[in-house]
């Protein structure tokens, strides 16, 4: 787990300020909801402030209020904007099998089914449905192109 003094804030979201020699997940309960958060190293709700107007972390960039934006251009009762609410960063992951795929005809084709599956953010879960998997990794997502942890 990260310290504040150990995390830098950019336009784009979070990073650590320090070197992880060890790439692989927390074993301690509750722990993987913290790290599993994608590129932006932001979950849903840090993704909402962070994005908003409120956000007054980063002093030296100007604030983009993401939201504000969205609402010129959809109506706050639009599903373009719910989804954009919903999810900032547009990173969440879904795997293609679960009951609200099933019981919805938007996603009887392929294509619809695997729209999510590619999300970094919570596509490495500590639980099992059902006795399988349904992450689409176990090991944290980098982007550390030729793994020499630069």
């Amino acid at each position: 787990d990260f310290q504040e003094n150990e995390i830098i804030s950019t336009t784009w979201g979070r990073t650590p300020n320090k070197l992880d020699l060890v790439q692989s997940f927390s074993n301690e309960a509750g722990a993987r909801e913290f790290q599993d958060v994608g590129y932006d190293g932001l979950r849903d709700e840090d993704e909402q402030w962070f994005f908003s107007n409120q956000n007054q972390e980063i002093e030296q960039e100007k604030v983009y209020d993401y939201f504000g934006k969205l609402e010129s251009i959809f109506s706050p009762n639009s599903e373009a904007y719910a989804q954009a609410v919903a999810d900032p960063s547009g990173d969440n992951y879904h795997n293609y099998r679960g009951e609200d795929y099933d019981n919805n005809p938007s996603y009887a084709s392929i294509l619809n089914r695997y729209k999510l599956y590619n999300g970094p953010d919570g596509n490495s879960p500590e639980n099992t449905t059902g006795g399988v998997y349904d992450g689409n990794t176990r090991q944290p997502n980098m982007e550390d192109i030729n793994d020499d942890n630069t």
